[in-house]
């Protein structure tokens, strides 16, 4: 004679959902532990994410005298500010035009609490509007070579040889980063790193 249980099937479902809970958590833990195993070193992970030009403001033209002895004026200027990872430090950004690579060429030199962090040239006519900054190794300071591995400093941001997009006479055949010359937030992130990279 057959008896039928019918405390079998809800003892049954109850064990599967407990399966698939641990199954579940193992997944998650296992994502986890490879996100936080990631190349891109621990000290940029949060910085990457954590640059605040809240108060990045258009500033008055200025005139910066150079050690040769020579004096530019920058007609457009950016200043305030900003805030990288844990510590705040003073940008300034002077936009002017200069005579390069055999032609006149948007300048922009960026300086980071009032030490000249980094330089960007415009790039040719053909790449209208982007601007181009050499990348230094950490440590030596030297510029990469144009198939050079990218910085883990530089991931996400648009990195080439700089002789793509910056053409003639004493034009590098090194790595360079590039952007708008209106990309603020790449501009800035460049020359914080390079301004960490000289400290």
């Amino acid at each position: 004679m057959h008896i039928h249980d019918d405390t079998v099937q809800p003892c049954f479902c109850s064990e599967l959902r407990q399966f698939i809970r641990e199954v579940v958590s193992a997944e998650l833990e296992s994502q986890l532990r490879q996100q936080q195993a990631s190349p891109l070193p621990r000290r940029y992970a949060g910085k990457m994410a954590d640059l605040s030009l809240a108060h990045l403001r258009p500033a008055k033209p200025f005139d910066h005298k150079w050690s040769e002895g020579d004096v530019e004026h920058f007609t457009k200027v950016q200043a305030g500010p900003v805030r990288w990872g844990m510590k705040g430090h003073n940008v300034k950004i002077g936009i002017a035009n200069r005579q390069a690579m055999g032609k006149w060429r948007t300048r922009i030199d960026v300086w980071v609490d009032g030490h000249l962090a980094c330089e960007f040239t415009g790039a040719d006519d053909e790449y209208g509007g982007l601007v181009a900054s050499l990348i230094r190794s950490k440590g030596e300071g030297k510029y990469l070579a144009p198939d050079a591995e990218v910085p883990p400093e530089y991931s996400g941001m648009d990195v080439r040889p700089y002789k793509q997009v910056v053409s003639g006479a004493g034009a590098k055949d090194r790595l360079a980063v590039v952007c708008r010359q209106d990309d603020w937030k790449s501009i800035v992130r460049h020359a914080m790193i390079r301004f960490e990279g000289k400290q």
